[in-house]
C-alpha cells in the first residue's frame, strides 16, 4: 500500500511540474474558449493478483474383508455299544428250567419268566448306547482392526504467471 501512495505523490508532483510547463492555449476555431478547465487524461495501470481457492473433495477408503476357507480336521473319540451274542450249549437241562424245589441258591436268571415256546414272532428289545457327533460353528474375535482418520497438512507451492503494468519514463 505504501508504494501506491508514493506513486500517487510522484504522479501529483509530475502533474504540478507539467502544469508549470504548460503554456496557455491559443485561441483557435477548434478550441472552446468558454471552458477554462484543463484537459487531463487518466491512464489506469493494471495488475493481476493470485486468487487461490481451496476445494474440499471427499474420497472413500474401502476396507474389504474376505472369507478364507480352510478345512480343519479333529480326531474325536466316540463310544458305541455293540451286541455280543454268545451261544453255548446247555449241559444240564434241569438247571435251565426254573424249579421251586431248587434250594442251592444258584440263580439261573429265569426265575420270574414263564417258559413256553413262543406261538408268534416275538421281539426282544435291548437298549444299545452310542454317541453321535454334532458340529456347530461358533464365531469369535481373533483380532480388532482400529481405523482412525487424522488430518495432515502439507504445503503445496502454486506458481502462476501474472501481469503487472508499469510506466516507463515518458519520452518527449
Amino acid at each position: 500500500m505504501e508504494s501506491r501512495s508514493d506513486d500517487n505523490v510522484n504522479l501529483e508532483q509530475e502533474d504540478s511540474i507539467n502544469s508549470e510547463i504548460e503554456t496557455e492555449p491559443t485561441t483557435t476555431n477548434d478550441y472552446d474558449s468558454s471552458s477554462n478547465t484543463k484537459e487531463k487524461e487518466v491512464i489506469p495501470l493494471m495488475s493481476e493478483e493470485l486468487d487461490v481457492i481451496k476445494t474440499e473433495l471427499v474420497d472413500e477408503a474401502i476396507i474389504t474383508k474376505e472369507p478364507v476357507k480352510e478345512t480343519k480336521t479333529e480326531q474325536i473319540p466316540i463310544m458305541h455299544e455293540e451286541l455280543v451274542i454268545e451261544r453255548r450249549p446247555v449241559i444240564d437241562n434241569s438247571q435251565s428250567l426254573p424249579s421251586n424245589t431248587n434250594n442251592n441258591n444258584i440263580s439261573t436268571g429265569y426265575e420270574n419268566e414263564e417258559f413256553k415256546p413262543v406261538e408268534t414272532n416275538t421281539q426282544i428289545k435291548i437298549p444299545i448306547k452310542r454317541e453321535e457327533i454334532e458340529v456347530t460353528k461358533k464365531p469369535y474375535v481373533i483380532e480388532e482392526l482400529v481405523v482412525r482418520k487424522k488430518a495432515v497438512t502439507k504445503t503445496q507451492t502454486v506458481s502462476e504467471e501474472i501481469i503487472t503494468e508499469r510506466v516507463l519514463d515518458p519520452q518527449v
